[in-house]
């Protein structure tokens, strides 16, 4: 949900690592109207490409029809936490909600509010990225701060410099390049697994994990088929439901792989400078800065604004992404709604 589009310093080469993505985000459900799949089959009836399951069996963390899903249900904050303004820098999507990290260090969240997903604390953060119904940052001390539902087992100690979230667990990349998980009580997969050695980047999918080493090498743990295409350096990697994109040092090629329902897994040909993957769509911005998007449009996640932009995240439904000016449009099911 998967994880948002969270610039993450790296240790060795640039990575834009994505809650969203997870969704973005990283998300549980996908966002799909397939047929319901035991989430737990990798195999997937509904994939067209041979890879990871269709995540539609209905439930949290197993997907559902976009339509079942209330992406502002139990109300909305639609100012988060109201004292803090842009210029915005960093995005983070959740499953129904977004969140925005401040020039100044500060933390707005809107959306939905069912479990205080979109009441971040006070403080000053440097990186932030949303999980199903919570969110997590990395203070200035280089700890963590959460909120929303509760993540157990707690994130380990830090210091961290970046992190990632799917639906119920999230990573993070320590200073000393080592990589700390947490969460997945509820789904485990492996996802949330004690990662050894040390590495560049990270991304979380729905329930999946992938790594990225100082070579451009992917490692990926965790619920369905998470293999790298062959002979590829990647630069940056956003897992969303079931499917992982990434864009390729050097040419900034897009390249997805997993489950390729609704075309997810299919990216658009040409040069990118970001990527953020989120339950059945994904979205880059080529090097004008321009948004593409592609997979599911039951929402108007394809229905892209115009202009340049300088980031992006992408949740369940929806996507959001930031102007040069630090200003947040958001399309999909959170269209007209923002930081304030």
């Amino acid at each position: 949900m998967r994880a948002g589009v969270v610039a993450i310093p790296l240790v060795a080469i640039p990575l834009v690592a994505i809650p969203l993505a997870l969704f973005a985000c990283a998300e549980p459900g996908e966002g799909s109207g397939g047929g319901g799949i035991d989430p737990v089959d990798d195999t997937g009836g509904t994939a067209t490409s041979g890879s990871g399951g269709d995540d539609s069996s209905g439930g949290p963390g197993e997907g559902g029809d976009e339509g079942a899903v209330d992406d502002t249900a139990g109300g909305t904050d639609s100012g988060g936490s109201g004292e803090v303004t842009g210029p915005w820098t960093a995005l983070a999507s959740g499953h129904g909600f977004a969140c925005a990290l401040s020039e100044s260090g500060g933390i707005a969240c809107w959306g939905s509010a069912d479990f205080g997903e979109s009441s971040p604390p006070a403080g000053q953060f440097t990186a932030l990225a949303a999980a199903y119904e919570g969110a997590c940052a990395v203070d200035t001390s280089g700890e963590l701060q959460c909120w929303g539902i509760d993540l157990a087992p707690e994130p380990p100690p830090g210091p961290y410099v970046s992190l990632d979230m799917g639906a119920y667990h999230g990573c993070a990349l320590r200073t000393d390049a080592s990589v700390g998980c947490w969460g997945d009580s509820l789904y485990h997969y492996g996802q949330a697994d004690q990662p050894d050695g040390t590495w560049a980047g990270l991304t979380a999918g729905n329930r999946h994990t992938c790594l990225l080493d100082a070579e451009g090498a992917v490692d990926c743990r965790g619920a369905g088929r998470n293999d790298p295409p062959e002979g590829v350096a990647f630069a940056a990697l956003s897992g969303g439901t079931f499917f992982t994109c990434g864009l390729e040092v050097d040419t900034g090629a897009l390249h997805c792989f997993g489950d390729d329902h609704h075309g997810r897994a299919t990216p658009p040909e040409g040069a990118f400078s970001a990527v953020a993957a989120g339950g059945a769509h994904a979205c880059a911005l080529d090097d004008a800065g321009a948004v593409l998007c592609w997979g599911n449009d039951d929402y108007g996640q394809l229905e892209v604004p115009e202009g340049s932009f300088t980031a992006l995240s992408a949740g369940i439904a929806h996507a959001c992404a930031l102007d040069a000016a630090g200003e947040v449009t958001c399309w999909g099911r959170l269209a007209g709604t923002g930081p304030g």
